[in-house]
């Protein structure tokens, strides 16, 4: 296939000496090189050839903004709802620490990775934590979790799909734009603007023709965080052969508008933003929904609107993988979409309930 000839080039493109010229790392526990500045992860080439990476775009109180308070046990609709057999896929950069305390029994580690990562454990929790901390309680308290490094994701998102998968999680994205003092923009194609915001690529096709193929499967990512990153005088950027360089060329800050990675503009996903915490009982009140100062905005280069949801992404206390009892406050679309995600899970399971059978067509 298309994919899997691309993966073969990528792997003989990515010798040892590349790794040095790009000044990436091999840590242990991980199969793909690592960008120790941004902690990205190298994961192939995009379509002019370039190094593509991946990053993640870093409960109780965020269960309000989705009215998922109301239908947990001790709801007032008195749903009782927990998403026991429900399960969830998620893909994050890194391993679930699935001996904490709020996860314990409930999640499998599908791939080789060992690096344990806050941030996959911190959107675990948030999706299916049991509440062994109140305050860090997830949306679906019994759901089961399928957890994967985002190395190597879009064959793996297809094998589940097929699998039968009915939803997952995904909060990371490519790099772009200004990253500190990095600009992660294609010269070659503007000395301006990062090309990748907006634009469709062969992964939002293939996550589109994954979810067409599957149609009872929905996918949940992570809109990103770039509206607000401004422009660096004296930055590097990449040169024609991959290395860092110098420069004080003139370039646009992200966003606030057309700064969505190219995987968030697919069509069949739902690309989740992040708007601020809101006090208990007011998440209806239109003047009190704010959005966040970070997530990211389309519109898409075809001009279809980008979020298609939000969720609470600020504020949002979960589990880490420290130790079996750490936990800790993120803010992100990251922490914004497995709030939706555990959500969601609870809709198909009051679904399957009332109508006993599996949840419909994941359009409707």
């Amino acid at each position: 296939s298309e994919r899997k000839k691309a993966n073969e080039e990528f792997k003989q493109w990515l010798t040892p000496d590349r790794i040095k010229e790009l000044g990436l790392v091999l840590i242990a526990g991980s199969d793909a090189p690592i960008d120790p500045v941004t902690g990205a992860m190298l994961v192939g080439l995009d379509i002019f050839g370039k190094p593509k990476f991946y990053k993640t775009t870093s409960n109780l109180a965020a269960g309000i903004t989705t009215s998922t308070n109301r239908v947990i046990v001790g709801g007032d609709l008195n749903l009782n709802l927990t998403g026991a057999g429900r399960v969830i896929h998620e893909w994050d950069g890194g391993q679930v620490r699935a001996t904490h305390q709020e996860l314990t029994g409930r999640v499998t580690q599908l791939d080789g990775v060992t690096t344990l990562s806050d941030h996959a454990t911190h959107v675990a929790g948030t999706m299916i934590a049991s509440g062994v901390v109140n305050t860090a309680k997830g949306m679906a308290t019994q759901a089961i979790l399928r957890a994967s490094d985002y190395n190597n994701d879009i064959s793996e998102i297809t094998s589940a799909a097929s699998g039968g998968a009915r939803i997952s999680n995904h909060s990371y994205g490519q790099l772009g734009g200004w990253e500190g003092s990095r600009w992660h923009g294609t010269p070659s194609v503007s000395e301006t603007d990062d090309y990748k915001f907006g634009f469709y690529d062969t992964d939002a096709r293939d996550l589109d023709r994954i979810a067409f193929n599957s149609p009872f499967y929905l996918m949940l990512w992570a809109a990103g965080n770039d509206r607000s990153d401004n422009r660096v005088t004296n930055h590097q950027v990449r040169n024609s052969s991959g290395s860092w360089v110098s420069s004080t060329v003139t370039r646009d800050n992200d966003g606030p508008y057309d700064c969505i990675l190219p995987a968030q503009t697919a069509k069949n996903i739902l690309t989740i933003g992040a708007i601020n915490s809101v006090a208990a009982n007011q998440h209806t009140i239109v003047n009190r929904i704010t959005m966040s100062a970070f997530s990211s905005w389309g519109p898409t280069d075809d001009g279809r609107i980008k979020p298609d949801l939000v969720a609470q992404g600020t504020s949002v206390y979960s589990s880490t993988s420290g130790s079996n009892t750490t936990y800790e406050t993120q803010q992100g679309t990251s922490m914004a979409t497995p709030n939706a995600t555990g959500s969601l899970a609870l809709m198909q399971d009051y679904f399957r309930q009332i109508k006993n059978r599996e949840v419909p067509v994941s359009y409707t």
